[in-house]
């Protein structure tokens, strides 16, 4: 068992992924932890499997060998009906196509995860508009996906991660779409977010301007997480 304020350990984890024809082995043998409230930044070529350990990270997927530990549980061991009800509770996921639902307008975009855990829609809108107020989306609540710049489309995104608090977050490219300006102004908040919170948070990023607001940088490397130094 982890010690408390480990949220997340990887013990000896190997996956590959399918293209085409091709099994594509990515992770091999990786052992890591993460704390209660860190920020890491995965960084690695396009390939390199960033996108597939944070499908293993969210019970997306099972890995082929090695055991997924979160939050004391072993959720890589769990049935598909257990790590689902795990990562509705637990995880919160940004990505960086936005995935926004095209028919619901902002607030109701915020307010999924609260109303898939039992929150009332009365009671859920009110928390939604907060958490978009607290990203300086004041004003733009009844807006549709498609009313929004790519910049506010990402902060809705974030918000509707965080809304019920989870204690894990797991971003896969959250600036790819986005220009400099933005991306800074979307990670900033993000990352605000995250230490008001203490949340434990893993972002797969290309972006190096990303790395200076993370407390642990690590890059993924022939199927291995090893420490990126600094130049």
């Amino acid at each position: 068992m982890s010690s408390p304020d480990i949220r997340i350990a990887l013990h000896d984890v190997s996956h590959a992924y399918r293209q085409a024809a091709r099994r594509v082995p990515v992770l091999a043998g990786v052992t890591e932890r993460f704390s209660a409230g860190e920020f890491a930044v995965l960084l690695g070529r396009s390939g390199s499997g960033k996108t597939t350990l944070l499908h293993l990270l969210g019970a997306l997927e099972v890995p082929e060998r090695g055991e997924i530990e979160m939050l004391g549980s072993r959720v890589s061991s769990a049935d598909e009906a257990t790590r689902a009800a795990f990562r509705r509770q637990h995880v919160g996921m940004v990505f960086q196509s936005y995935n926004l639902v095209p028919t619901l307008c902002a607030w109701e975009n915020v307010a999924l995860p609260l109303t898939l855990l039992g929150t009332s829609l009365a009671e859920a809108r009110p928390r939604a508009i907060e958490e978009l107020d607290r990203l300086g989306l004041s004003g733009l609540e009844m807006r549709m996906p498609d009313q929004l710049s790519g910049g506010e489309q990402q902060r809705v995104a974030i918000a509707r991660a965080i809304v019920h608090r989870p204690p894990i977050l797991l971003a896969d490219e959250p600036t790819g779409n986005l220009d400099l300006e933005t991306a800074l102004d979307v990670v900033a908040r993000l990352v605000d977010v995250v230490r008001t919170h203490g949340i434990t948070l893993l972002m797969a990023t290309h972006s190096r301007e990303v790395v200076g607001h993370a407390d642990r940088v690590l890059r993924l490397q022939g199927g291995r997480l090893v420490p990126e130094v600094a130049p």
